[in-house]
């Protein structure tokens, strides 16, 4: 298992180590120790599955959904949770649409 540290030496991010590379579990987080960013690694490059990241109060900041290392989607939102942005791609990782929100979640 991979892992680097703050200077105090809380936690900063922890991984699965193969052959020195990520690998599957990534966690990444804020010096406070809530949740940055968790996702899963493919290789050192590719995600898969869904990828979170957090504000740092802990709530959902980005949705991103890739296949093998391909997006798929991607949802970004407001700190009050409202929906601030939707992006969809095909099956090649090519922007298909963008949509756009304001802070009140009303499409601009």
């Amino acid at each position: 298992m991979g892992k680097r540290e703050y200077e105090n030496g809380s936690l900063k991010a922890e991984w699965i180590n193969k052959d020195y590379m990520k690998r599957g579990d990534y966690i990444k987080y804020y010096r406070n120790g809530n949740i940055e960013m968790r996702c899963k690694y493919l290789d050192e490059v590719n995600r898969d599955g869904l990828m979170h990241k957090y504000f740092e109060n802990g709530r959902l900041k980005e949705l991103w959904s890739y296949d093998k290392g391909k997006r798929k989607f991607v949802k970004k939102y407001f700190e009050n949770g409202n929906l601030k942005t939707e992006w969809l791609y095909d099956e090649y990782g090519n922007d298909i649409s963008k949509v756009y929100y304001d802070k009140n979640g009303s499409r601009k």
